[in-house]
């Protein structure tokens, strides 16, 4: 990680948040180098305090056109009915 100096954090983009009593889970977009890396984090919470985490990391993905509900690449993975919307931040 060229150009970060010890103690600083990587310039992030959140892109969700939601709060499910336990559960809190959080997407953001941490970008290393110029080079964006997608990050999901999932926390479970007992008695106000962090009982459990955990974080995925992955490069950008792009779907396949079959894996698109709208058949598209530029799609996301979910029909726009398919229940309550996340909070996007």
């Amino acid at each position: 990680m060229a150009g970060l100096q010890q103690g600083t954090a990587p310039p992030s983009t959140p892109i969700y948040a939601e709060e499910r009593d336990p559960l809190w889970v959080s997407e953001v977009v941490i970008t290393y180098d110029g080079a964006p890396s997608h990050s999901v984090s999932i926390m479970e919470f007992f008695r106000r305090l962090v009982a459990h985490e955990t974080q995925y990391f992955a490069g950008p993905l792009r779907a396949a056109p079959v894996a698109c509900s709208a058949g598209r690449a530029d799609a996301g993975p979910f029909p726009a009915d398919a229940g309550e919307a996340p909070v996007l931040i």
